[in-house]
């Protein structure tokens, strides 16, 4: 072990004699130099909570579980059952999950086999079956493109704008009007065409235009539920004068 280890191997206390000293117990007291106090609680809910990582293999995950358990202080006869279990529950592939749930009187290594095969046979097909890989990708690629696309067009809708007149979505530096003086009545922000000063001078000068004619009907409306009906037309005639006669 080097001459750090034999420096720290004298400097332990054993209650047995140097004679009757077991292997057991010399590593008992490395562990317990290298680990220190123990939380038992603290480490049952660290192992009881660790699951396999993205990109870390079967192997890797399995090592660290064993590390994990060793300083639980769980009985002996129930460390591979716990081990079994968080395996299960730990795995990151679902179909491996599914394979390991429907096995009867499932047992740790049966479990640790069948993660093996199942995380060979992946590897295996991405070897010698890359088309199909990649083909897979960009279908998932394309329709995750897909769903940002129907989600911008969901939140930005088109509205027709009254400034400008034409359809857009409905933020002002996004108007083609903005910024633009109207030829109308010479304000910023909006077109002539959709100007409502030029068009409120427009009605009144049609309204002018109009009461300078002769009036010829004018029609009264009642409201019956919700049908309009016609109900009287007055006449209304101007007299005129035409050699002394009323026409």
């Amino acid at each position: 072990m080097g001459d750090q280890a034999l420096k720290i191997y004298n400097g332990f206390s054993f209650t047995s004699t140097e004679n009757n000293r077991t292997v057991a117990e010399i590593l008992e007291k490395f562990d317990q130099f290298a680990i220190g106090e123990i939380n038992e609680i603290y480490e049952r809910y660290v192992f009881n909570n660790r699951n396999q990582h993205e990109g870390e293999t079967f192997e890797s995950y399995l090592a660290t579980l064993r590390t994990l358990i060793r300083s639980c202080k769980y009985c002996d006869n129930y460390i591979d059952s716990l081990l079994r279990d968080r395996i299960v529950l730990g795995i990151r592939d679902a179909s491996t999950q599914k394979l390991l749930l429907r096995e009867r009187d499932l047992t740790l290594n049966t479990t640790i086999d069948i993660c093996k095969a199942t995380e060979s046979a992946v590897t295996q097909e991405k070897v010698y079956r890359p088309e199909t890989v990649n083909k897979l990708q960009s279908y998932k690629d394309t329709v995750s493109t897909d769903k940002v696309y129907e989600r911008t067009i969901s939140t930005d809708k088109l509205k027709r704008c009254k400034y400008c007149g034409t359809d857009h979505v409905f933020v002002k530096e996004k108007c083609p009007a903005w910024g633009k003086v109207c030829a109308a009545c010479s304000k910023r922000n909006h077109f002539a065409k959709v100007c409502q000063q030029s068009k409120s001078q427009d009605l009144r000068s049609t309204n002018s235009r109009t009461k300078s004619h002769r009036p010829i009907h004018h029609v009264e409306e009642q409201s019956d539920s919700e049908v309009e009906w016609v109900n009287v037309i007055h006449k209304h005639e101007r007299i005129r004068k035409y050699n002394g006669l009323k026409v």
